[in-house]
């Protein structure tokens, strides 16, 4: 959740000028340093002369004893009124404190992230722009988090990549199945292409019935996952080779998976992490 800062604004922080305001009224330097993203609908976007629905922040009190209140994010007017309903205490502000965010994430179509924190009244500014709230991004670098301010917020943690990277989640459960044995078989036998590519192979030959799943380190959205037919065939062998060469991982495909009136599914399970410690 976010918080507003202690003080608004800040000594010497730059906030963007009022609708119309001309940008001969700005400082080169500044007009670049604050220069609103492209796909942002503020009211208060740099020489902005149209007419846009006034920004309303929803401000919600913590849970926890002498914090702040926290920003109210939700997904359109429908869900507003559900979370009004339910909450207590939310209180709106027309037009408040101008807290920017930067999206800057590796599918900049998906517009779900950026839509939720205008809807929330956060502007949204270019990646240039270091006078945002918070920062979404696909990795964090040591020097953003070195260079951030105690009311900065992003979107991971540093390291959380391995985690989310699919070749180095599957090399850390590696290491983790060698030191501890079996309590750490929670996933299917895989292998990091082509740094492992031998060790496949030698995997194949035990069981070359076997069907198997490749599928590019950094994927999403199930996008070009291939399943390989049994080794046995040349034309298997020959995806094997192909695959071989080709930065992925590769792991053993469940042929009968769990299922729910005869259909595949997910199970996701989400856990909020407040810290790490170190």
């Amino acid at each position: 959740a976010l918080s507003p800062r202690p003080r608004w604004p800040p000594a010497g922080a730059y906030l963007p000028p009022p609708p119309g305001a001309p940008l001969g009224a700005l400082g080169d330097e500044k007009e670049q340093d604050l220069e609103i993203a492209s796909t942002a609908t503020p009211t208060s976007a740099v020489g902005s002369t149209a007419t846009q629905p006034p920004r309303v922040m929803r401000w919600v009190p913590s849970a926890f004893d002498g914090r702040p209140a926290v920003l109210l994010f939700s997904g359109g007017a429908e869900d507003w009124r559900d979370r009004e309903a339910a909450l207590s205490g939310v209180q709106r502000e027309v037009e408040g404190p101008q807290m920017c965010f930067v999206y800057a994430g590796a599918i900049p179509k998906f517009l779900a992230v950026s839509m939720t924190c205008e809807r929330a009244g956060l502007i949204r500014v270019k990646a240039e722009c270091d006078k945002w709230t918070l920062l979404w991004t696909s990795h964090v670098t040591v020097n953003t988090l070195m260079d951030m301010s105690a009311h900065q917020k992003v979107n991971h943690f540093p390291g959380s990549e391995h985690l989310g990277r699919k070749d180095l989640l599957i090399t850390a459960i590696s290491v983790m199945q060698h030191k501890f044995g079996q309590v750490y078989a929670v996933a299917p036998e895989g292998f990091v292409l082509p740094r492992d590519a031998r060790a496949w192979q030698r995997a194949i030959d035990r069981q070359p019935q076997a069907l198997w799943i490749w599928k590019p380190c950094n994927g999403r959205c199930g996008k070009r996952i291939t399943v390989l037919a049994p080794m046995a065939t040349a034309e298997g062998a020959q995806r094997v080779e192909e695959l071989s060469h080709r930065r992925g991982v590769v792991q053993r495909y469940i042929a009968n998976p769990l299922l729910l009136n005869g259909l595949k599914f997910d199970l996701r399970i989400y856990v909020v992490v407040v810290s790490y410690d170190p």
